[in-house]
């Protein structure tokens, strides 16, 4: 019993222990809610979806954060690396997934990275990796993303013209991107 609790605290130290939504409060064990960041990589894509209020666009900073940093449980990201984070307008952005991202992302990856506030952009570097973390809003339509590679893309809530999310999957093909969903249904 012992040995079973010892193992519990030095898993606090893991990211992605945190994340208490998604993990048993008690005993440390994953939680029915961590099998969508689980099987994420078997999919191209993943919808969480839930009422307003229940942690959708926590689940989807956190699991960008994974990816960024390299500490998803079962996908492998690349090294270097750019990710999307997709909101509905600018104020969303600013408001809900640019401080959720950043709450999830390690200190020294902020520390040794840079904030390109004209562009609204994290460069993320550590641990031999280094990330671009472009915020892009539906708002601005769909010629503002054209052109990239993209590893992720996580999009919060979504979009309201199509043509956005057709060109979000494109930008992912080079890649083999995976991308990530959280909607109110």
């Amino acid at each position: 019993q012992q040995a079973a609790g010892t193992g519990t605290l030095n898993r606090e130290s893991e990211p992605y222990y945190k994340m208490l939504p998604y993990r048993n409060r008690s005993d440390g064990s994953p939680s029915w809610q961590y099998k969508i960041v689980w099987e994420q990589p078997n999919y191209k894509g993943c919808v969480a979806c839930g009422a307003n209020r229940i942690g959708k666009s926590q689940l989807g900073a956190f699991v960008t954060a994974l990816i960024v940093t390299g500490a998803h449980p079962t996908y492998e990201s690349p090294k270097n690396g750019l990710a999307w984070i997709v909101g509905a307008d600018s104020k969303m952005i600013e408001s809900i997934c640019r401080p959720m991202f950043e709450m999830f992302i390690p200190e020294r990856y902020k520390v040794n990275g840079h904030w390109h506030g004209k562009n609204f952009m994290w460069r993320l570097e550590a641990d031999g990796r280094c990330w671009e973390v472009w915020f892009k809003s539906c708002d601005s339509g769909r010629k503002k993303f054209q052109g990239a590679k993209v590893d992720f893309c996580w999009i919060d809530e979504e979009p309201l013209k199509t043509d956005i999310f057709t060109e979000i999957e494109l930008r992912l093909v080079d890649n083999q991107g995976i991308w990530l969903l959280t909607t109110t249904p």
